[in-house]
């Protein structure tokens, strides 16, 4: 997943880096622009590796862990993994008691639908 997914937070990034700073980084003239273009470049490079490594350390993190191979344990913990986003996007996250109650049933359903990689 490391491959397909890192362009996302690193254009976003950049684009967030970009209107911190326009009359820089964003030029109105077209030499301007070019100008700047190896400052986007190696801006870009730096992003870029950092995003990879925390991906790495996120991935290798979750390797840990493998799906469970119990029907009922995938099913439920879907079910309740489904209905605690829901909750948790129509009351948002937070400390008050229901909320607190559906994160905790989010949480439930990834111990549901994980478990130990046993040492090989």
């Amino acid at each position: 997943m490391l491959v397909y997914l890192w362009h996302v937070p690193a254009m976003t990034l950049m684009i967030g880096v970009g209107l911190l700073w326009p009359e820089v980084l964003l030029p109105a003239s077209t030499s301007g622009w070019w100008m700047v273009r190896p400052v986007w470049f190696v801006l870009s490079g730096v992003m870029l590796a950092g995003l990879v490594w925390a991906a790495l350390r996120w991935e290798l993190w979750f390797a840990r862990f493998e799906p469970t191979r119990s029907t009922v344990r995938g099913v439920l913990g879907s079910l309740v993994a489904g209905v605690a986003v829901h909750e948790i996007w129509q009351q948002g996250v937070g400390i008050t008691p229901a909320q607190l109650l559906w994160e905790g049933l989010f949480v439930l359903s990834l111990l549901l639908l994980t478990g130990r990689r046993s040492p090989a």
